[in-house]
């Protein structure tokens, strides 16, 4: 603690600004127990206002105000309002550590429709390319061979564009064995936003069939690509109109012929207009030299576009040398 830190242990109103403690200086730090801000001034409810050490708390067994805590031991902080616990600094502005299987460092809650239990927030100047920005929210785990940087239960929602640096699947339970195995499929990968539509439709006595498209189709596809491909038999099949008022038209030589189609668009909606993809991009200078995946082109960790970044963020460890590889 600094000099001439204080310790309380009485249950305080807050004055007209709602503050119930304040470091007389602003080197000073401050020990707080047992304190409860009631805001009676109308002004902002602040608990503990300091510079440096602003709460160094180790819970043991909470018995406070009630609330959803339940039977919950073992709080250091507990801090309720519009704004629970905001923290700025020049390294890290909250830290949390947990040394306890399956349970969190950090956590947070949002109640109620709309609800958000965390929120990161980044703001400041663009040097472009992929990763010259800021970052609300980072996340990082090489420590075990299968940890993971994020874990979400439930819909993910992505505002914007989703860049991953490596690759992509699906899983589930296997099908034909879902008790002991899983199945992962690869995700299909593109230069270009491509739309893709099939299905089979069979041609008539006259050997046309039409192939219905969404009402959309038009309004957010531009340049058709087609495949046809006969089922059953052998038979010569041909687009004989292409896409108009949302379907196109398909003829075969042969009457009632069965016919396996796939269309696919290029995206233009007003997103995909104001976004262009970019296939190939040149890395910022700071990028270039390093990899995004060292180890797998035979480079040590320090090689990777990550490494600076997560070893000033997480410190250095032993981590697997994967997009830098640092690791706590």
């Amino acid at each position: 603690m600094g000099t001439g830190a204080m310790q309380y242990g009485a249950m305080n109103n807050s004055d007209s600004e709602g503050t119930v403690l304040k470091a007389s200086r602003p080197d000073e730090a401050l020990a707080v127990t047992n304190v409860w801000s009631s805001g009676s001034g109308g002004g902002v409810a602040v608990a503990v206002e300091a510079k440096h050490v602003g709460v160094h708390a180790t819970g043991r067994e909470y018995h406070g105000p009630p609330h959803n805590l339940g039977n919950k031991k073992g709080v250091g902080v507990l801090a309720l309002g519009d704004v629970g616990v905001y923290g700025e600094g020049y390294e890290s502005g909250v830290i949390g550590i947990t040394h306890t299987d399956r349970l969190s460092g950090v956590k947070g809650v949002g109640y109620g429709n709309g609800g958000v239990g965390v929120a990161g927030y980044s703001y400041g100047g663009h040097s472009g390319g992929l990763f010259g920005g800021p970052i609300g929210v980072y996340g990082s785990c090489h420590s075990h061979e299968n940890g993971n940087a994020a874990w979400f239960d439930g819909r993910c929602v992505v505002w914007g564009e989703l860049v991953k640096a490596g690759t992509s699947s699906f899983l589930i339970d296997h099908p034909l064995d879902p008790e002991n195995r899983y199945l992962r499929h690869s995700c299909v990968e593109a230069p270009e936003q491509l739309n893709v539509y099939s299905g089979t439709v069979v041609t008539n006595g006259e050997g046309v069939a039409v192939v219905e498209l969404p009402d959309y189709f038009e309004a957010l596809n531009t340049d058709f690509r087609y495949q046809l491909t006969v089922v059953g038999g052998f038979a010569q099949v041909v687009v004989s109109e292409e896409v108009r008022e949302n379907r196109f038209t398909i003829a075969t030589d042969n009457p009632e012929v069965k016919v396996s189609w796939q269309v696919s668009g290029v995206r233009q909606d007003a997103y995909a207009r104001a976004h262009p993809f970019v296939v190939e991009e040149e890395k910022l200078e700071g990028e270039r030299g390093k990899y995004l995946h060292p180890e797998a082109w035979g480079k040590p960790k320090e090689a990777g576009t990550e490494y600076e970044r997560q070893t000033a963020l997480f410190g250095q460890g032993d981590g697997d040398g994967q997009a830098g590889g640092a690791s706590d």
